[in-house]
């Protein structure tokens, strides 16, 4: 038309670019189809894997957590239940302990494949400051191969409760002057317990107690809200009367109180002797006798081995608390086959035919011989349902 532009080539109606991109798309898509389907029709390799192998226990739980309402007692129990998910048998070898504070034992010693044990763990409360704490337990055990596990416990003592300290004495007497030592039992509770008497387990530890007034403690924040008091304060004043027996004993110092969650407040005290020079030191097997304070009778039982020099001459046997009973029985001397020492075997047999009082833990067994100048101890654990 007149006065109208000639259209040209150039002026054609242009395709939009996402309708180009979309063709050039599907035009990929049946090449992109026969290489998936080549892959796919490719065998793949077999993978192996290549971490550490899976242990054969699974502990459930492996880390506890208490509070200051659950740390009211004296002692608390904590399980470890474990399962067994390989194809041979457990068996439980040694555990190490972080604190001497923590008591382990054992359900079973082996563990059969599909079955379930448990660790039993007490921790004494008596022996804890105020505050946070961390326990670990490293547990050895093996089924045809070695593993070992880890357990944690943490408790946060409340500020209120009853604190000995020491915890635990380690004397050495090798003279034949008395060394003496010093034992606070401390009370922070609104209740207070007070101490009624004080016994030692061994003639040559002994001691006599005060109550002395009580004391403010400031935390770091020294305001008077925060102010703790200690209630009591029995202070313990003891000795060691030398000479001692060779060797080293184990001695329990037990403050006996009137109070129904804390009956008896016991400070363990090992004491190192002289060396023995002429002849060789005895040997115990166990080195810790374990009972429980369990209904059966089998529970309240056990038996401990002794070899000492053949020229002792053994005049008893005794045990605290009053509710452990023992015997002995020796054979004749006979020579070592390794050392070629003389030595006689002696057999202690251990019983509890009554309960102690509740929160007694700990218990010893003397060997006596030769009018008291030798001595062999033997620890005993009493374990708590």
């Amino acid at each position: 038309m007149d006065g109208q532009p000639e259209q040209t080539s150039n002026d054609a109606p242009q395709t939009p670019v996402w309708k180009r991109r979309c063709i050039a798309l599907l035009a990929f898509v049946p090449l992109v189809s026969a290489a998936w389907v080549n892959v796919s029709d490719t065998p793949l390799p077999r993978l192996a894997y290549q971490g550490p192998e899976r242990p054969p226990l699974v502990f459930e739980p492996w880390f506890v957590e208490f509070t200051e309402e659950e740390l009211k007692q004296s002692v608390i129990k904590t399980p470890f239940y474990c399962l067994n998910r390989g194809d041979e048998p457990v068996t439980f070898g040694q555990i190490e302990r972080s604190c001497g504070c923590l008591a382990p034992r054992l359900h079973a010693q082996t563990i059969q494949p599909g079955k379930v044990g448990a660790i039993y763990v007490d921790i004494e409360t008596l022996r804890q400051a105020p505050g946070e704490h961390q326990y670990i337990l490293d547990v050895a055990y093996s089924d045809s191969k070695k593993w070992k596990a880890q357990l944690l416990i943490k408790a946060t003592f409340p500020q209120k409760m009853v604190v000995t300290e020491p915890k635990e004495l380690f004397i050495s007497q090798r003279t034949e002057q008395d060394v003496p030592f010093q034992v606070s039992i401390s009370d922070y509770r609104d209740k207070p317990l007070s101490v009624t008497g004080l016994e030692s387990s061994a003639w040559f530890v002994t001691g006599n107690y005060i109550e002395k007034q009580p004391v403010p403690i400031v935390p770091a924040s020294e305001s008077e809200d925060d102010v703790e008091l200690v209630r009591t304060i029995t202070q313990v004043d003891g000795k060691i009367a030398g000479p001692v027996p060779p060797g080293r004993h184990y001695v329990i110092l037990n403050a006996k109180t009137n109070d129904d969650d804390f009956p008896a407040v016991t400070v363990p005290v090992f004491v190192t002797g002289p060396n023995y020079v002429t002849e060789p030191e005895p040997t115990v097997q166990p080195a810790v006798a374990h009972l429980a304070a369990a209904s059966h009778k089998e529970a309240r039982q056990a038996s401990v081995a002794i070899k000492v020099p053949a020229d002792w001459d053994i005049s008893h046997a005794s045990a605290w608390p009053q509710e452990l009973t023992v015997r002995y029985g020796q054979s004749e001397p006979e020579t070592d086959a390794k050392s070629g020492d003389r030595l006689r075997a002696i057999r202690l047999d251990i019983r509890m035919p009554r309960l102690p009082q509740k929160g007694v833990t700990r218990g010893v067994v003397q060997l006596v011989a030769n009018e008291g100048q030798r001595m062999v101890t033997v620890p005993v654990t009493i374990l708590w349902p």
